[in-house]
């Protein structure tokens, strides 16, 4: 019993290191990113996504123990929550879907995980009032825009920069934002187009009209 119960522990930690090491590399490549960053990225990110599953089967399979983990009820978009197979803290994306699963943002890396392989956050008292103080201080000095201005970008960048910012908005409970791409050739906005419309975000979208900027502007309506 306690040789298992060593064993888990050590799959528990090697679990976290290769979770570090797999999201620093995203980082590294998000802030410099070029056609053989974005390969690089892609890879990392399944990477993460295998090392989730993985650590997920052998979770369910009984070589990690979670402690009898009972999924979290009324988990809502914003909510931070602890990642049990990678023993990493993540933040609520999606709400859950009919399977049960939503989407985990770890760092700059989102994965879709069960709602059993999720713990909330448990903070006391005196966190639950350092995160508040820090909550109040986070929205006066960063509040989401309801413009993203993606002129000067090529579409990689354009496609990347855009995701992290309807995440946001979304989170935030903007319903309408506008897309800023410019009018030029044409091919950013061709380009970012077919990824608005699949956005899981993302209800509708129209290009601007008279004194929203034309064509040089799409405008998205959130769920």
């Amino acid at each position: 019993m306690q040789k298992a119960k060593e064993e888990a522990k050590q799959i528990v930690r090697e679990a976290k290191d290769n979770a570090e090491l797999i999201i620093d590399e995203i980082r590294d490549i998000s802030q410099n990113i070029d056609k053989d960053s974005s390969r690089r990225l892609q890879q990392a990110q399944e990477m993460l996504k295998k090392e989730v599953d993985k650590r997920d089967r052998e979770a369910s399979g009984g070589l990690i123990s979670v402690k009898s983990n009972k999924p979290p009820k009324d988990l809502k978009p914003g909510e931070t929550v602890e990642l049990l197979s990678l023993n990493q803290k993540g933040t609520v994306i999606t709400a859950p879907d009919e399977k049960g699963n939503v989407e985990v943002q770890v760092g700059i890396m989102k994965v879709n995980v069960e709602l059993s392989s999720l713990r909330r956050t448990d903070l006391k008292e005196k966190d639950i009032n350092i995160a508040k103080t820090k909550s109040l201080s986070s929205r006066k000095s960063k509040v989401v825009k309801q413009e993203i201005d993606l002129r000067g970008l090529n579409i990689e960048e354009g496609i990347l920069e855009t995701d992290k910012y309807l995440d946001d908005a979304y989170i935030s409970g903007l319903k309408e934002v506008y897309i800023i791409h410019g009018k030029g050739t044409g091919a950013l906005r061709e380009g970012i187009t077919p990824f608005l419309k699949n956005h899981k975000h993302i209800k509708s979208i129209r290009a601007g009209k008279y004194g929203e900027g034309g064509e040089g502007v799409t405008v998205v309506e959130l769920k």
